[in-house]
């Protein structure tokens, strides 16, 4: 599930972390496709194979779009 597969974004890259890449959104678009205001958004992607810490990512990628409510999430990787 990419985002950026139909909405348009920018890569901001940390040279300070190798391999670590982040894609930022137009939410005034996002806002607009879906007829929605968007209050909050979470959205993380770690390629397979990527490192942090002590631990191995097969692969995590997570997008979450609220309007309204509140929302507690726990992530967990597959080793």
């Amino acid at each position: 599930m990419s985002l950026a597969r139909w909405l348009e974004y920018k890569i901001d890259e940390d040279p300070r972390k190798p391999g670590r890449r982040q894609e930022v959104f137009d939410l005034k678009a996002i806002e607009k496709a879906i007829g929605a205001p968007i209050t909050y958004v979470y959205s993380n992607q770690i390629q397979p194979g990527a490192t942090a810490g002590m631990h191995y990512h097969k692969e995590h990628q997570v997008a979450v779009w609220m309007r309204e409510g509140e929302l507690e999430m726990t992530l967990e990787d597959v080793r």
